[in-house]
């Protein structure tokens, strides 16, 4: 196991990001900036996020998926090279959304604010993808972003 700082850490290959967080999303970013060959994303769970490159922006993952970023459901099992998402990605990138527009919503009525372009979805999987095969993918690694959770331990 390896810590992630730099798209230079990350070997040849495919690099599975799961996690979709804030700093999913940006790791995300920074492969494709750095042209690592089709990094892959999963759980879907926020789908804007900003970034404080190059002075701030916004970023999606409907767009990274309309720009050919594959997106997966929520991993639900690894066996061999076999790995396994649950059929949640259109339930969670609605949620995100949802999410998104209300927290967009509330800022609009506190702060004035030019009208804004409505938002609309650029992007909505055809099917669920409910596994991959790591080697078949070229898959080489999986940077996890899934931040903590509490335990039980």
């Amino acid at each position: 196991m390896h810590n992630y700082r730099r798209p230079e850490d990350v070997p040849e290959g495919h690099c599975l990001v799961v996690g979709t967080g804030q700093s999913g999303v940006q790791f995300m970013e920074d492969l494709r900036i750095a042209e690592q060959p089709d990094p892959k994303a999963t759980e879907a769970k926020t789908n804007h996020c900003l970034t404080g490159r190059d002075g701030g922006h916004e970023i999606e993952l409907r767009a990274f998926a309309r720009d050919g970023l594959p997106l997966y459901g929520s991993v639900s099992g690894i066996e061999g090279t076999t790995i396994c998402f649950a059929p949640d990605l259109n339930r969670n990138s609605d949620d995100a959304d949802k999410s998104y527009v209300g927290i967009s919503d509330m800022l609009d009525i506190d702060i004035a604010v030019p009208e804004a372009e409505t938002f609309r979805k650029v992007w909505r999987p055809e099917q669920e993808i409910t596994e991959i095969d790591a080697h078949d993918q070229r898959v080489t690694s999986v940077l996890w972003c899934i931040g903590f959770r509490p335990s039980d331990s």
